[in-house]
């Protein structure tokens, strides 16, 4: 069944190619714009937002030239990935948009069950991990007005066909996936790169090639019916199935915060509250609440 291509002004670096057809039921009411390459697909959602674009809009690239994770790292993604933007107009405040990527990263690992088998963890928190290798990520942007939130863009990145065979080998694997920004002020105590997991590929995981569309199509079913309850007022649900997948939940952590501050908090990840921030057990038993952050698990 196919989906409604979404009449949208196309990138100036993007290409466009078909719109994509799946087995998604016709019942939701998604509408994918296929793109050969651009730029990042968050950005040309952002751009389709800001022009207007309705909310179910899904931006999907064959590869992307200039894609970008959390605190402004390059994310390589070449052809065999999933590189895909959502389009969201949730009626929620606007400091709620980053409880949006729990259900996403849910999302993300039931699909990737789903569609392999394999079991992914969480790690807070926006990482998806298979044998301890980050597989897929998330990056969550929002657009306000005042405390109204006009929309949020959730930019997924899974890695699925684009084989990381050899990379180690080559000197490859920690800069393939993600790459870190030049460390300064605090950045500066821990070697944050090589404490990051490395990259995997669910072809290496698998063995063998992996459906990249029906994979779409399970994280696209599953999301609707997750981003439900944060609208139902069913948080604790979510927390709860969350925390029974979380590769951080009982790990020792060290997290650079993301507010002004940017300093460092470490000690036991003891679970995350219905806003999806992390408790931290520190060494004088205090509970500190991290909302955003850079998080390593120290081994």
């Amino acid at each position: 069944m196919a989906l409604r291509a979404a009449a949208a002004k196309q990138s100036p670096a993007a290409t466009l190619s078909q719109p994509l057809s799946t087995g998604i039921s016709e019942r939701l009411d998604y509408r994918i714009r296929r793109f050969d390459v651009v730029e990042s697909t968050n950005t040309t959602c952002r751009e389709l937002a800001a022009a207007g674009a309705d909310e179910g809009l899904v931006v999907l690239a064959v590869a992307q030239t200039a894609a970008r994770g959390r605190l402004g790292r390059r994310w390589h993604s070449p052809s065999g990935g999933l590189w895909f933007s959502l389009l969201l107009r949730p009626d929620i405040p606007a400091a709620d948009a980053p409880v949006l990527v729990m259900p996403a990263g849910m999302a993300v690992a039931g699909a990737v069950e789903s569609v392999t088998g394999l079991r992914p963890l969480l790690k807070w928190p926006n990482d998806c991990l298979v044998r301890d290798r980050k597989i897929a990520g998330i990056l969550c942007e929002a657009a306000c007005s005042g405390k109204r939130l006009e929309y949020v863009v959730l930019g997924v990145g899974v890695n699925v066909n684009n084989s990381f065979a050899g990379a180690e080998a080559n000197g490859m694997e920690r800069t393939a996936a993600c790459v870190p920004p030049e460390p300064d002020g605090c950045h500066a105590a821990i070697d944050w790169e090589s404490a990051s997991a490395p990259p995997g590929a669910l072809l290496d995981l698998c063995g063998g090639p992996v459906d990249a569309e029906r994979l779409l199509d399970e994280f696209l079913l599953k999301f609707q019916t997750l981003r439900r309850r944060v609208a139902d007022g069913l948080r604790g649900e979510l927390v709860s199935e969350w925390t029974a997948r979380s590769a951080t939940v009982g790990k020792r952590v060290r997290i650079l915060t993301g507010d002004a501050s940017r300093c460092e908090v470490e000690g036991t990840a003891v679970g995350i509250d219905s806003d999806f921030a992390l408790q931290v057990r520190t060494a004088t038993g205090d509970i500190a609440r991290v909302v955003c952050g850079d998080c390593v698990h120290v081994q």
